[in-house]
């Protein structure tokens, strides 16, 4: 039903004013980088694993049973968070923390100068983050039809996408069929992205 921006925001005391800087700052100073994602496993996490793999970074993950406390970044008790864009645009906004890169395969028009992790490591891939609508496998296909005509409909309200957006997520309605095939599709790439961060079927909360 829609999608929610991920970004890579840093503390204030971090040396770095960009995804290039930061990667920079990372191979001369191995292992004093970390960054907080809401979870072992989760798209935050192998974006983060990825990126370093891709570039050359090191840094230390920390994951968090959520989506990482402002207060670990503002203090620099973590370095850097990458999460959905909603939970920091207002102390990116105050000036509290950095925006340093956009986790999306294209720039967000609230930071049109804060360039997209696509354009600055090459063969980078990510999973989104996203949300949408499943029911009982079996579920007879006019119910399912009828319940995604709605979805659909709802979400063109004003006031219901106005709160959508104000999340800080983007509509993307699909149909069954389609949403379907995307689903399976980021399942594939979920899965490189694991075997590329060498993690192991029932050991991701150990990582």
């Amino acid at each position: 039903m829609c999608s929610s921006d991920l970004v890579i925001v840093a503390s204030n005391d971090l040396p770095a004013s960009n995804l290039r800087e930061l990667i920079e700052y990372a191979k001369k100073n191995p292992g004093k980088v970390s960054y907080g994602t809401p979870g072992a496993g989760t798209a935050q996490h192998l974006s983060g694993v990825v990126i370093g793999q891709l570039m050359g970074g090191d840094w230390l993950h920390v994951p968090y049973k959520g989506s990482p406390p402002a207060t670990d970044l503002i203090t620099n008790r973590i370095q850097l968070a990458i999460n959905t864009s909603s939970f920091f645009v207002p102390l990116i906004q105050a000036g509290r923390i950095k925006l340093l890169a956009i986790n999306e395969n294209r720039r967000l028009a609230a930071f049109p100068d804060v360039a997209s992790v696509f354009e600055i490591v090459p063969g980078y891939e990510h999973v989104p983050s996203w949300f949408g609508y499943f029911v009982t496998a079996g579920t007879p296909r006019p119910i399912v039809e009828r319940l995604a005509a709605e979805i659909e409909r709802a979400v063109k309200v004003p006031d219901v996408r106005a709160k959508i957006e104000a999340s800080g997520s983007l509509i993307n309605t699909l149909g069954p069929d389609e949403f379907a095939a995307q689903l399976k599709r980021l399942v594939e790439v979920a899965g490189r992205l694991v075997k590329r961060a060498g993690i192991k079927p029932g050991a991701a909360l150990d990582q």
